[in-house]
């Protein structure tokens, strides 16, 4: 009976300095407090998935008769809430779900790779060293098991004989070789810090299909962010480790960077740090922001062309970067979202809302000011295909492609049942 109150005194323990608080000592109120039925609490302790040891414990301990605090059973309840909600918040898209018949479901893996693809062949033909990168696009990198029963369902309407999903004719899992030809790089959100988004082995095969890979971490200290790097280097990954809480990427740092060193980069796969800077409206001016940038020895830099406004960075400004500060060459990328379209934009017109235009589907959960857009629609494509050739002839080095991770969302809304 001890044993088993003094494992309860430190889950309440536990769970209150979580809290930011400590359990109070009993007052002489507690004592005469009427305390519920233990054989209610008996029900509720079934209820969260705990045993007792027998019928006759005393509540003591698991039930707060002031009420001015959570007791520990409704410590309990919002723990396993709270890691519930957490579990399911990525697989909830926070809008209603299409019922669409399967033929009519859109490939939204495949309508990506085809953007990437084309953009890159684009880029390619005016550059040929132009550096392509493509943030979320590590689903893309490889046949999903969908892509596989949205063929045999277009197949079986077309009255023709399609491919088991599960037979390995089908592909699931393999390399999309137009994908990967495509691009140099891949860039993912939160490998190191936080719940890691692509597995190990997909990690070492796309080190192994001679990918780029980069990542994006913000991190709850120093501390933390230095073991991320370290990490980051022994699997061969170019990692972006801050500290922000709030996940902006507004900051210039100061200081050597974690992998400086004095070669001349010309292409991705050489580089050894990268920056990533989408918001620089901290600094105002924009001759302020290209001095602070100027100081820095990162090997690449990637930065939203627009990242002080409405008015974009200049050929000018785009070679004053290419250099580092101790003199050696580095790439100067501009990112560049396929996806979303964002309402402080500088294509954005007045007027535009959701369904005018016509591609324009949703506003997007948590990024004030992006919308998803219908990226199968021909007259999104053409727009982008505008807004890439006028982000090219800004003089960048290459492009970082963003908003891939769009494609998590379609295919929330669109079940193939």
């Amino acid at each position: 009976m001890t044993c088993l109150f003094a494992r309860y005194a430190l889950v309440l323990l536990a769970l209150a300095l979580m809290a930011g608080t400590a359990p109070r000592a009993a007052s002489a109120a507690d004592a005469t407090a009427e305390a519920p039925s233990t054989q209610r609490l008996m029900e509720q302790l079934r209820d969260l998935g705990l045993a007792p040891e027998q019928e006759g414990m005393d509540p003591q301990g698991l039930y707060d008769s002031l009420g001015d605090r959570p007791g520990l059973l409704d410590l309990l309840r919002q723990e396993r809430e709270a890691r519930e909600a957490e579990r399911n918040k990525g697989e909830d898209p926070g809008e209603p779900l299409l019922s669409l018949p399967q033929p009519l479901i859109p490939d939204v893996r495949a309508e990506l790779r085809a953007i990437v693809q084309e953009l890159s062949r684009y880029a390619h033909a005016r550059d040929p060293g132009f550096a392509v990168l493509a943030r979320g696009g590590a689903p893309l990198a490889f046949r999903h098991r969908r892509e596989a029963m949205l063929d045999a369902a277009r197949a079986a309407h077309a009255g023709l004989a399609g491919i088991n999903p599960d037979n390995p004719a089908a592909g699931v899992g393999e390399p999309d070789a137009g994908f990967l030809g495509a691009v140099d790089g891949v860039v993912i959100d939160g490998q190191f810090c936080g719940e890691p988004p692509v597995s190990d082995e997909d990690l070492a095969r796309l080190a192994d299909l001679n990918v780029v890979l980069v990542s994006i971490d913000h991190c709850a200290n120093d501390a933390i962010a230095a073991e991320a790097r370290r990490r980051a280097r022994a699997a061969g990954v170019l990692i972006h480790a801050d500290t922000d809480a709030e996940g902006r990427l507004d900051t210039v740092p100061e200081g050597r960077p974690w992998g400086e060193n004095a070669e001349n980069i010309t292409d991705p796969h050489q580089a050894r740090s990268i920056l990533v800077l989408e918001d620089a409206s901290a600094f105002g001016d924009v001759s302020l922001l290209i001095g602070a940038l100027r100081e820095t020895n990162h090997d690449i830099l990637v930065l939203d062309p627009f990242l002080l406004g409405a008015r974009a960075l200049g050929e000018d400004h785009v070679r004053q970067l290419r250099h580092k500060k101790l003199g050696a060459r580095r790439l100067v990328l501009a990112s560049f979202d396929v996806a979303y379209a964002h309402s402080d934009a500088y294509y954005w017109e007045p007027g535009w809302t959701l369904g005018t235009p016509r591609w324009l589907a949703a506003t997007a959960r948590g990024r004030p000011g992006a919308h998803f857009t219908e990226v199968w629609d021909p007259a999104w494509k053409a727009q982008l295909g505008e807004f890439f050739v006028a982000v090219m002839d800004l003089g960048f080095d290459g492009v970082m492609l963003d908003g891939l991770d769009a494609v998590h969302r379609w295919e929330l809304i669109t079940p193939i049942n």
